[in-house]
């Protein structure tokens, strides 16, 4: 599926509605991020995308991305380190699923919004956002892409 395709069928504005509202409750960052490249090893590629989008840059080093390879029906969750210490990486597997079942029935929407929310959840219990304390956005909640 070309890039193109895949983000007509998204509807981005429910995407990042559904990662201002996970991260309202949490610390931690969420982004959602798209190529348009053919990738063989999607979660090298976003491991490389983690870094080039400045993710390793938040305070507490919670940010997590869904790194979706249209092209080349492949994704990737990746989780900075203070997410894998607070024992996030155990649950990659479980928003994998999520993302593949909704990305095989044609739910791309769905498949973010689902995978974002359970994230969103994941990081409230491990980052609680402090009684009183406000939201600092520390990245971007659009869905980014490169070309």
């Amino acid at each position: 599926m070309q890039l193109q395709d895949f983000l007509d069928k998204v509807d981005a504005p429910r995407v990042v509605a559904a990662i201002h509202d996970a991260e309202a409750r949490t610390r931690g960052e969420i982004r959602v991020h798209v190529t348009h490249r053919d990738v063989v090893d999607a979660e090298a590629e976003a491991a490389r995308q983690f870094e080039r989008l400045g993710m390793t840059a938040t305070r507490e080093r919670n940010g997590v991305l869904l790194y979706v390879a249209p092209q080349s029906r492949r994704f990737a969750v990746v989780g900075d380190t203070g997410v894998h210490q607070a024992g996030g990486a155990a649950l990659w597997p479980e928003i994998a699923a999520l993302l593949a079942e909704r990305f095989r029935d044609g739910l791309y929407t769905e498949g973010l919004v689902a995978a974002v929310e359970r994230l969103g959840a994941l990081l409230a219990e491990r980052f609680p956002q402090s009684p009183g304390e406000a939201d600092t956005n520390e990245l971007p909640d659009a869905i980014s892409e490169d070309r």
